[in-house]
């Protein structure tokens, strides 16, 4: 699941927002633009979606509500704007470096990423539950976000397990399946503090190991080497 706080900016005082700076290289709208863009990624990850208001935007960017109207319809197009941003963000850092040439490392080194963005979001994972579930556009961003990763693990699928005989839409059926586990989980443990799951995400590390073993097996109908997932044993068949 994409986030809003990856490359987000520290959070400071309202009308002193990190676009203050004039050597920004923007234009005055665009630096204005900025700070309510700033100040809504603020407010979501503070508040979530329901509770902000447009108000509550401008005032935190030490504007008023007249100037947002400027620049957005509503906080509809604001949220979605920070969405689609965030998505954007989240692929470019999942696939910023060239997985390892090892397939279970490869899938261990891209569930890293994810996870960190994922545990690293605090209360913005739910505000972008509530923006998903009220905005269409966004329910639209976030699918075609699906879709390009889909495919991009069954390309993966298809060249580092050629001898597979699946069709490319059962693989990217099956990649599908692999992400909503992923997301899945990860949302049952930021947002939802899940008990049975509690224990596991006090170790990133075993997380990572343990969700890139259910991985792999989905994928490949293998498990890795023990040595590769020493934190995910228990996971792993006996001997």
């Amino acid at each position: 699941m994409a986030t809003l706080t990856k490359g987000r900016r520290k959070a400071i005082a309202p009308g002193r927002l990190a676009t203050d700076n004039p050597d920004a290289g923007l234009s005055k709208g665009e630096r204005t633009r900025q700070r309510l863009l700033d100040s809504g990624r603020i407010l979501l990850e503070r508040d979530g979606y329901h509770a902000i208001r447009v108000s509550d935007v401008a005032a935190q960017a030490g504007l008023s509500s007249g100037v947002f109207y400027i620049y957005f319809r509503d906080k509809d197009e604001l949220a979605i704007e920070l969405f689609r941003t965030a998505c954007k963000e989240a692929i470019g850092t999942i696939y910023a470096e060239r997985a390892p040439a090892g397939d279970f490392a490869a899938v261990l080194h891209t569930l890293r990423r994810y996870i960190d963005i994922m545990l690293d979001s605090g209360g913005m994972i739910r505000a972008v539950v509530q923006i998903l579930d009220q905005l269409p556009d966004a329910r639209a961003i976030w699918l075609d976000m699906n879709s390009l990763v889909a495919r991009r693990i069954a390309v993966g699928m298809a060249h580092r397990a050629p001898d597979d005989m699946r069709s490319d839409a059962a693989r990217i059926i099956t990649a599908h399946a692999a992400q909503a586990m992923i997301d899945s989980m990860l949302l049952s443990i930021v947002s939802y503090d899940n008990a049975d799951l509690r224990d596991m995400a006090r170790s990133r590390e075993r997380l990572a190991q343990t969700l890139s073993v259910l991985w792999y097996r989905l994928l490949y109908g293998a498990s890795p080497d023990p040595s590769e997932a020493p934190l995910a044993l228990d996971f792993l068949p006996a001997g």
